[in-house]
């Protein structure tokens, strides 16, 4: 009995000497440590938060001036290659810029925009004359660009070309055929003097048109809601306009475009 009453004697011993030796920290020292990592990671997530919703408001403000913009075609100039205006279900595409208006005379009225001639085909009003591709080359009022390729079941079966009133001519027009009588189309224009713009009106819902490039020239690739038709133009530094349509794919109108020399 005396040894039990020695051994806890000897363990409560042990233990004061032990609770003496422990370090209790200083509990409002701490935990002003802890709010302060607190509040410095609270500080930090809200900086995170303003960074991110700032972002969020720059893009919505540019989404909607671009869309609410009255000078849409200017603000579309930024990411695509040619200007582009909508009027209603029509996409108009310019391929120079319109010119600004004068606001010196904005009470005037604005002159008429010059109408390109549809000279492009047979049957306009400007009666076209048929002629051979030397005789075409030898009569226009520059140098007329021929493909050197051609999807190889057309053959070149018609050259036409257009008089104006001041007796040059500027307006050519070639037919390739194939077997089954597809019809491949070339037209070239020449434009003089100054026009209000040179611009393609597509309608909205009548296919899917594609920005490219031929060459150096920014173009519009066309494709009908078919996918029959496919078509190619574009404005050279020359302002020649160009104009390939025909029953082909994108791929070989745009090799076409390519090889025209």
């Amino acid at each position: 009995m005396n040894h039990i009453d020695h051994d806890d004697h000897k363990l409560k011993e042990l233990l004061k000497r032990n609770y003496a030796r422990v370090e209790i920290p200083n509990g409002a020292a701490s935990w002003q440590q802890v709010q302060h990592r607190l509040k410095k990671i609270g500080r930090h997530n809200l900086f995170i938060r303003r960074i991110k919703l700032t972002a969020a408001i720059i893009a919505c403000s540019l989404v909607i001036s671009f869309l609410m913009n009255d000078n849409f075609p200017t603000s579309y100039a930024n990411i695509a290659s040619l200007l582009k205006k909508v009027q209603g279900n029509i996409i108009e595409i310019f391929y120079e810029t319109p010119p600004a208006p004068d606001s010196t005379h904005a009470k005037t009225t604005a002159p008429p925009e010059e109408k390109l001639p549809t000279s492009n085909r047979p049957g306009s009003s400007f009666a076209p004359e048929k002629t051979s591709l030397e005789e075409a080359k030898n009569k226009l009022a520059f140098p007329l660009l021929t493909p050197s390729y051609v999807p190889e079941t057309f053959r070149l079966d018609a050259v036409f070309v257009t008089k104006e009133p001041d007796g040059t001519y500027r307006d050519a027009y070639l037919e390739y055929l194939d077997e089954r009588g597809e019809l491949l189309k070339i037209s070239q224009r020449k434009i003089e003097g100054k026009t209000g713009a040179i611009k393609t009106d597509i309608h909205s819902d009548s296919g899917e048109f594609i920005d490219v490039f031929v060459g150096e020239h920014p173009a519009v690739l066309f494709v009908d809601r078919k996918g029959s038709i496919t078509s190619l133009e574009w404005l050279t530094k020359d302002r020649i306009k160009i104009y390939i349509s025909g029953p082909i794919a994108k791929e070989d109108m745009l090799k076409i475009g390519a090889s025209l020399q």
